[in-house]
């Protein structure tokens, strides 16, 4: 800026010819801001942009099949491959979807690597409601947190969250991405779990989800996981599990390319970015505890992110980016599958409200 302004700014506003030409002085500005109009939608024809909010693009519920959409179990359409966005635009453009993110970034509510204690103040959707719910895990857990925060307005629920970064919900120490074992994590769990299990603090509900594999979970043949499940359901808690989602490189949150980044090389395929069928690291972990306390319900909405019946799996549905990071969810496609999610959990007799409505 600093060049440009010595070097061409000041020369042409101090030129005397064009002082005292101004017709020749008008069509010169004329042709610059024609030059940096056609060079500014140049790049923005080589990268999907926003040029719409996105209550404008449908997302997830682009899928239902219209013969479910008043009922508690709704189904995707057939061929659901057909609303799969193979070009064009999406929300949110790759240049803003590091940003898309739910508010537990935003107020600081997960806990870094080295927190031990939660705090109290992380409370959303009706913080007066009659009914407690805890949202715990990871960050993959905290991801949800949009679409139970919309639940929770409507439920009038207490939503409490308890999220610290790749912390798994185990009653041992668990191992950390970074090496070496989580101390911290293990000290956190047991904070928690005092909490959930206390009378005086016990939530009506706890929702669960997180991003580590059986091998992570159950290194001495047990399920620790299991463990802290059977706490909650003795303490008279009703739990719901979420299953890890499907995501590129198998589902790991450390992949070390966003999804985006590759949309921005095919802006006209997006299908050369497309990735393998998976259920999510976590899942097999998740489900494997369920087995040993099948109190727990479980919580499937990875149809919604890779349905069934396609051999790849997308990016991009209804013009919403399904991932902003690694595994890890835009809030906006979370956002697009908050009736989904409500309409799941009235079939599970957890919530009781008239449906959210489709967007």
């Amino acid at each position: 800026a600093i060049t440009t302004f010595h070097l061409i700014e000041n020369p042409i506003r101090h030129n005397r010819y064009l002082a005292s030409h101004r017709g020749t002085a008008l069509s010169l500005g004329a042709c610059c801001m024609m030059l940096s109009t056609g060079a500014a939608l140049a790049l923005s024809s080589q990268v999907p942009q926003t040029p719409s909010p996105p209550k404008d693009a449908p997302g997830a519920a682009i899928l239902v099949d219209p013969a479910t959409k008043n009922g508690d179990r709704p189904a995707i359409i057939t061929n659901p491959e057909r609303f799969f966005s193979k070009s064009g635009i999406f929300y949110p453009a790759p240049s803003s979807a590091t940003t898309d993110v739910p508010p537990v970034y935003t107020t600081g509510c997960q806990a870094d690597e080295k927190t031990t204690s939660p705090r109290h103040d992380c409370v959303f959707g009706a913080r007066n409601g009659s009914v407690r719910v805890a949202l715990v895990g990871d960050s993959v857990a905290a991801q949800w947190l949009s679409a139970f925060e919309t639940i929770a307005k409507l439920e009038n629920w207490r939503l409490e969250l308890f999220a610290k970064g790749a912390c798994s919900f185990t009653s041992d120490v668990p191992p950390f991405y970074k090496g070496g074992l989580y101390e911290s994590c293990g000290e956190w769990n047991r904070n928690i779990l005092k909490i959930m299990t206390d009378p005086a603090t016990r939530p009506d509900i706890v929702i669960h989800s997180q991003n580590r594999s059986l091998s992570d979970l159950a290194p001495n043949g047990g399920n620790p996981l299991a463990d802290n499940y059977q706490a909650l359901v003795s303490a008279g808690i009703k739990v719901v599990a979420i299953k890890d989602n499907p995501a590129p490189s198998g589902g790991t949150i450390w992949n070390p390319e966003a999804s985006y980044t590759c949309l921005e090389r095919y802006p006209e395929d997006f299908q050369a970015c497309w990735y393998r069928a998976n259920d999510g690291v976590g899942t097999k972990g998740i489900t494997s505890a369920i087995k040993l306390v099948p109190e727990v319900m479980l919580l499937d909405l990875n149809a919604w992110i890779c349905p069934p019946s396609v051999r790849k799996c997308p990016l991009v549905i209804g013009e919403r980016l399904i991932f902003r990071q690694g595994s890890h969810l835009t809030k906006s496609y979370v956002d697009s599958l908050a009736p989904v999610i409500h309409r799941k959990l009235r079939s599970l007799g957890i919530a009781k409200s008239h449906p959210l409505e489709w967007p």
